[in-house]
């Protein structure tokens, strides 16, 4: 396993907290922190990469995949310049 090293300033209350949160759990502060950041990145990714809408607009997109309008001049136009 390849391991990378970090190192972060933070405030010492914020420190103090994440020691006890360590403690808490019976790991040690760096296991904490990655477990932390590992959690929160699948979160941040997670929400990142989902797009939430709507019943009425999903409907309506689907239904617009379905139902495709015509081609418009311009379309048209585009279409045989390629």
């Amino acid at each position: 396993m390849v391991s990378s090293r970090s190192s972060a300033r933070v405030p010492e209350k914020t420190w103090d907290f994440v020691l006890e949160a360590a403690d808490a759990l019976g790991v040690i502060v760096s296991d904490f922190i990655a477990i932390a950041a590992l959690h929160e990145a699948h979160k941040v990714l997670e929400r990142e990469r989902t797009v939430t809408v709507t019943r009425e607009y999903a409907s309506a997109f689907l239904s617009a995949l379905d139902n495709p309008s015509a081609p418009n001049h311009a379309l048209l136009t585009a279409a045989k310049r390629s």
